[in-house]
């Protein structure tokens, strides 16, 4: 039985740019990090926040645009209940020494009726392609807020607001931990005390993959072959400097197209279709 596909990859370098690249699996999962209960709250709307929440993420190639965001929290009474108007925001902060910055690279305003958006289970999902938004962002370090505005509903009994939702907190996580900033209008960012609650949240990040043409200054040889089980096959990128200007990065995304060949027919079935980012710097 042969299966057309292709397994592994080399790097030949022309004219010197640097190249790396990074399996499917690993960018397109920037940041996928299990669920766990937190303590830590956030409520009701942006002028009364207990506390907003920050997770980080990596992002490898120049003007890469996210797929999906989903952030897993557990709600006083479940998102869905307010119904579909119910506000909701995303931010994506550069890094800033550690923490996140103070403008954000990318903001969305949403409710949970619009396009792209879900809450069921208390989960926030954000389809990017399906709410029209593009992030464009470099390569860097970035910091996802997630938040809805829910009502305050304070019964007046000394206890406060009554309407809150808790992004949850993972012990899967990277080497930096998730951040914090409270409601007083003089607070800064920090994540003192966070490693306690797990060092990280319950972030998950994708990034849109474009199977679009390889760009010029992008070559593969082979560009296809047979593999046959315990024979792999090599397959070499050469990315040349006169492809793009000097002194600039440039990323893109090549496909392998995954076939098996029936034996019986002898026909190529398509199975399945893998992404590879290429990063190029000149």
């Amino acid at each position: 039985m042969n299966v057309r596909y292709l397994l592994f990859a080399t790097f030949a370098l022309a004219a010197a740019p640097a190249v790396s690249a990074q399996s499917s699996q690993d960018q397109a999962s920037v940041a996928a990090q299990e669920k766990a209960w937190s303590d830590a709250y956030l409520a009701h709307d942006i002028g009364k926040l207990s506390s907003i929440l920050a997770d980080d993420f990596v992002v490898s190639g120049d003007s890469v645009d996210l797929s999906t965001i989903v952030a897993a929290g557990q709600a006083a009474h479940p998102l869905a209940s307010f119904g579909s108007s119910l506000p909701l925001h995303w931010r994506i902060y550069p890094d800033n020494g550690g923490l996140p910055g103070d403008t954000a690279a990318w903001s969305f305003d949403a409710t949970a009726g619009s396009a792209g958006v879900d809450v069921t289970g208390d989960v926030i999902r954000l389809d990017l392609l399906a709410a029209g938004q593009a992030t464009g962002l470099a390569a860097g370090r970035y910091w996802v807020v997630v938040y809805p505005d829910l009502p305050c509903n304070d019964k007046r009994d000394g206890n406060g607001c009554t309407e809150g939702w808790s992004w949850d907190t993972s012990w899967y996580g990277n080497d930096q931990a998730w951040a914090y900033i409270n409601s007083d209008q003089n607070a800064a960012w920090s994540n003192t005390g966070t490693s306690g609650y797990g060092p990280g949240l319950a972030l998950t990040v994708t990034t849109r993959v474009s199977c679009a043409g390889n760009p010029g200054w992008l070559a593969l040889t082979p560009k296809e072959g047979a593999v046959t089980a315990g024979a792999p096959v090599e397959v070499t990128f050469t990315a040349t400097a006169a492809g793009y200007a000097p002194n600039t990065s440039a990323s893109t995304y090549v496909c392998f197209n995954v076939n098996y060949l029936e034996p019986s027919t002898l026909t190529e079935i398509p199975k399945a279709v893998i992404p590879i980012q290429v990063n190029a710097h000149n």
